[in-house]
């Protein structure tokens, strides 16, 4: 599925599922903009018009969306709709409670897939408020789900149970704005009480495996803002990289007040079972001209998980886990920003794991921390949304160039051990010989270590690490660091313009 329809389909739904000043609106101004915005995203939408008194009803309403290289349909049956014309100038939009979501898709193998989802609401309520360009949509439902109807592949019924899915929210509460000027600028917030999921499959010989996936997420708090052009027509299917250039951009985040799944499924291998689960979560993203964002964030995350080649589970848990993405999407001379993180804090694993290898308890095992952050910048070459540029991307050549390196935050600490830095580091990609065949670097690091020794004589005495390896760490440790204290080193790391490689003053290169 491309983000262009995910983005369109995602939207349709936010409005089934938003008050501003009261001004004077119609059931026809609604249904118009209702079908300008699907048709602006591609979509053919029908439907036949009924007018009696303030109330326009349309019937068979139904939308369909061909898949970029003939890749097959989708296609969404509302059904009949109501628009009824207030005297206060808002309109109450009737819906019915399930509409019918059929796909007619190729797989990767050529097979044919056709199904049916069922979009299911109970007790949906909708009013729509504003003016036809600047319209406000209130909708709210005691839950809203998604099964899965039925399923063939190249005209075939499969079994019953070969996939089941039932996915529902419950306490739905959705406000969607529609602003109409050169562009159509959209903002939603929705708030779910619950999310829970359930999946189920038993795939026949000989790829044989059965299992199931079941979830849930709590208070679940959703915002989204976007801005598109009217209308995609002259665009090329799937060519984001024309669309951002044309200013489309979107952001959204949600949190969730936590969460939990549990995975079980038979396998040729044998049987596997995973449950997790989370005290809290968060996920932002955003994506315009400038790159696309990425910024995960989760606590109390507990993982354990059983696996047939293993004798017994493997639990994990984590006071804290996150992750960032920054990345430029759109070519330029000009050097843009990026990033990449990954935070694990107070990581813990079971004792039946360290008594694998630490059965007498000599390694502390105190909760460990590992914190990387990098920033930069760099120039891309090629649109990295550009579908002419595929073929490039995936040879990985030409792709762009790296100008910058920001070590803002690093830490590992772990067995009594703690590693700490940061640096920052411009390159010259015009310079390749000095560091033979690598951009020439240019700056400095500071890094800190401390229990690296006692660590060292621990893993000597348990048998882990050779006597001649603890030396060769240790005269390491004696070339770049300084002693600051007890098992404490410091040590600077420079590059000069040179090409000079500089430990705390003295050259090493």
């Amino acid at each position: 599925m491309t983000l262009r329809r995910v983005l369109s389909t995602t939207a349709l739904v936010s409005l089934l599922g938003a008050t501003t000043a009261q001004a004077d609106l119609t059931g026809t101004d609604v249904w118009a903009d209702w079908q300008a915005y699907m048709r602006g995203f591609g979509y053919e939408m029908s439907g036949t018009e009924t007018e009696a008194g303030d109330t326009l009803t349309v019937s068979d309403v139904a939308m369909t969306f061909d898949l970029p290289e003939d890749a097959g349909t989708f296609a969404m049956t509302l059904g009949t709709l109501g628009f009824t014309t207030n005297a206060d100038g808002s309109v109450r939009v009737e819906l019915p409670a399930e509409m019918p979501i059929k796909f007619d898709v190729i797989g990767d193998a050529g097979e044919r897939i056709q199904g049916t989802l069922l979009y299911q609401q109970t007790a949906p309520d909708m009013v729509v408020t504003g003016d036809p360009d600047d319209q406000t949509y209130t909708y709210n439902a005691q839950s809203v789900g998604m099964t899965l109807s039925d399923i063939t592949v190249d005209g075939a019924d499969l079994p019953e149970d070969f996939m089941a899915v039932d996915i529902s929210m419950t306490d739905v509460a959705n406000v969607t704005s529609m602003k109409i000027g050169e562009m159509r600028d959209y903002a939603q917030t929705m708030t779910v009480s619950e999310l829970r999921y359930d999946i189920s499959f038993d795939v026949p010989e000989p790829d044989a495996g059965k299992g199931t996936i079941q979830g849930a997420l709590t208070n679940l708090d959703v915002s989204g803002t976007g801005t598109f052009p009217l209308t995609t027509e002259g665009f090329a299917q799937g060519d984001m990289n024309a669309l951002l250039d044309a200013g489309l951009r979107a952001a959204g985040a949600f949190t969730t007040g936590g969460g939990s799944t549990s995975v079980m499924a038979e396998t040729p291998d044998g049987p596997f079972q995973m449950t997790t689960a989370s005290q809290s979560g968060a996920f932002n993203m955003k994506m315009d001209s400038d790159g696309l964002v990425y910024d995960i964030a989760n606590s109390g995350v507990q993982f354990d998980v059983q696996v047939a080649q293993f004798p017994f589970p493997v639990s994990v848990n984590m006071a804290e886990y996150g992750g960032k993405l920054v990345m430029p999407l759109t070519a330029g001379d000009d050097p843009q920003d990026f990033g990449l993180g990954i935070s694990l804090k107070d990581f813990t694993i079971s004792d039946v794991i360290w008594n694998l290898f630490d059965p007498a308890v000599q390694l502390p095992r105190d909760p460990a921390t590992l914190i990387l952050d990098i920033s930069g910048l760099s120039k891309l070459s090629l649109d990295l949304l550009d579908p002419d540029n595929a073929e490039a991307l995936e040879q990985g050549n030409g792709v762009g160039e790296v100008n910058a390196i920001n070590i803002d935050a690093l830490q590992l600490r772990a067995a009594g051990a703690e590693v700490t830095g940061s640096g920052a580091f411009t390159l010259d990609n015009e310079d390749l010989a000095t560091f033979g065949g690598m951009p020439r670097p240019e700056g400095s690091a500071d890094v800190r270590v401390s229990g690296a020794n006692k660590l060292i004589d621990t893993l000597v005495t348990m048998g882990l690490l050779p006597e001649e390896q603890a030396m060769g760490a240790r005269m390491m440790m004696g070339l770049f660091g300084v002693p600051q204290g007890d098992d404490v080193l410091t040590s600077k790391i420079e590059v000069t313009p040179e090409g000079q490689v500089l430990a705390n003053g003295q050259r090493i290169r």
